[in-house]
């Protein structure tokens, strides 16, 4: 095996893991470290590995959604499944006929948004005494049906045009304006983002030619590091989730403000 194609394996493991870790989509880690190590083609190898990391998370979200069935998920995963299916590959077309300074800027911006909005969120959290933060609040799915398409809609937008299928960009909002707890938010990012990753894909292969030299290693590491982080995520606290979820936030909007400014 060579140097790089080494390199690509072991980046699709890490980038593999975080998606199935804290349901970002394996692109939040891709894109930035393919950038930085002078790849080309960035978006067309991505959105292949993306896609193949969000499908086999189904494997764990599946049976999660089965298990409860009662509490009705299934109902806002299936929601969150079509609306970014309905607007990743128009996230890819936008990204294609748009300044490249334009959508950089603007998805740092929605970063940082997002990330203010769940630090608040976290804030007002804290100030829950220890009983009531216990308590299980079950959230009616169907009163949410709005919310899960507009915020559904949106990442998923988002997530086509950075090719990352949008899952950073919804966790929070579900914690903050759906009452999720976050690793319920991390079974519902990893269900949109199978349906957006595809829409993605479809996206790339219309506007431009699917980079499979580039992505199928990315796409093996990221299916192993998928599995791993899965599994790693049920055992894991929300308040590391939640750290995660934040620093990762404030790497892409970083990420994507330098790299629009110098592009």
């Amino acid at each position: 095996m060579s140097i790089s194609l080494a390199i690509l394996v072991i980046l699709g493991i890490a980038a593999g893991f975080l998606n199935g870790f804290i349901g970002s989509g394996a692109g939040v880690l891709i894109v930035p470290v393919m950038v930085i190590l002078g790849y080309t083609q960035v978006e067309q190898a991505s959105s292949f590995a993306v896609f193949v990391s969000c499908w086999t998370a189904l494997f764990h979200c599946i049976p999660y959604y089965i298990r409860n069935h009662r509490d009705q998920e299934w109902i806002c995963a299936v929601t969150l499944f079509i609306a970014g299916a309905a607007t990743a590959h128009l996230g890819v077309a936008f990204a294609a006929e748009s300044a490249p300074l334009v959508t950089r800027l603007g998805l740092s911006f929605s970063a940082f948004v997002v990330l203010d909005l769940f630090t608040r969120h976290e804030r007002k959290l804290s100030r829950l005494t220890v009983e009531e933060s216990a308590v299980r609040v079950w959230i009616n799915p169907q009163a949410n049906l709005v919310k899960y398409i507009v915020f559904g809609g949106f990442t998923g937008f988002l997530g086509g045009i950075v090719g990352s299928a949008g899952g950073l960009f919804l966790l929070p909002l579900l914690v903050c304006y759906a009452g999720m707890r976050v690793k319920q938010a991390v079974y519902a990012c990893l269900v949109m983002m199978a349906g957006s990753s595809a829409s993605a894909l479809y996206g790339q292969a219309q506007f431009g030619a699917i980079n499979f030299e580039l992505g199928v290693p990315l796409a093996i590491g990221a299916v192993a590091g998928g599995v791993l982080g899965c599994v790693a995520m049920e055992t894991a606290s929300e308040k590391t989730i939640r750290l995660l979820v934040k620093l990762f936030l404030t790497e892409v909007g970083l990420f994507l403000l330098i790299w629009g400014i110098l592009s």
